[in-house]
């Protein structure tokens, strides 16, 4: 159950590598004030886009396979959108090395509750979706611990990608494991994207036969 979790961690140690490249901290320092989600949603179009296309629940139901992941910024800053997503290659090196390709990993949503799976290990959690937003928070309880991260998700022709907050994610890892309080690829990825608000880890998922 903990190596699932931990998929979410490798993630992040992305930034060992991405560090020498990028400083997003410094190269967007000067754009906090104009990169929260609150004045992306009221300059209309990202999250505007993402509700207009929101898929039914409906839709999000049944067993999935896992394909990829990216880091993806959703926001109106261009320099911040290319610089997120010139990250990726080290995520996809990452989740390699940690035995997560394409088909490895299931993901089974069903009425509000949720099973990812990969191998023999499982984790299970609830999930509440709000298609008025496209909004979607995910929780699950591990070790006594409960933990919910919200996103989105977006649908098209048998895909479905679930986009989760990056830094809520980190917080729910420190949360139930609190040896990464300290991690140095955790606090340097928050020190990274402390800065820019719209980051998310998007995980796709294709229709399991």
């Amino acid at each position: 159950m903990k190596r699932v979790i931990l998929i979410a961690v490798a993630m992040f140690t992305l930034a060992t590598s991405a560090s020498a490249q990028f400083d997003l901290s410094r190269l967007f320092g000067g754009s906090k004030s104009t990169s929260t989600s609150t004045q992306t949603q009221a300059s209309n179009d990202p999250y505007k886009r993402l509700a207009q296309a929101a898929p039914t629940a409906t839709q999000l139901e049944g067993r999935w396979s896992y394909e990829s992941a990216s880091f993806s910024y959703v926001g109106n800053n261009y320099l911040a959108s290319m610089a997120v997503a010139q990250l990726d290659p080290v995520i996809r090196d990452v989740l390699k090395q940690m035995g997560v390709t394409t088909g490895s990993a299931q993901l089974q949503l069903k009425g509000g509750k949720g099973v990812i799976s990969q191998g023999d290990q499982s984790l299970h959690g609830t999930y509440t979706y709000n298609r008025s937003t496209a909004g979607v928070v995910a929780s699950t309880t591990v070790d006594g611990k409960k933990v919910s991260v919200s996103g989105y998700v977006k649908y098209s022709s048998g895909r479905l990608s679930v986009m989760l907050d990056v830094k809520q994610m980190i917080a729910a890892i420190k949360s139930v494991f609190p040896e990464y309080k300290n991690d140095p690829n955790i606090l340097l990825v928050e020190s990274l994207i402390k800065d820019l608000g719209d980051v998310y880890v998007v995980g796709r998922f294709v229709t399991k036969k």
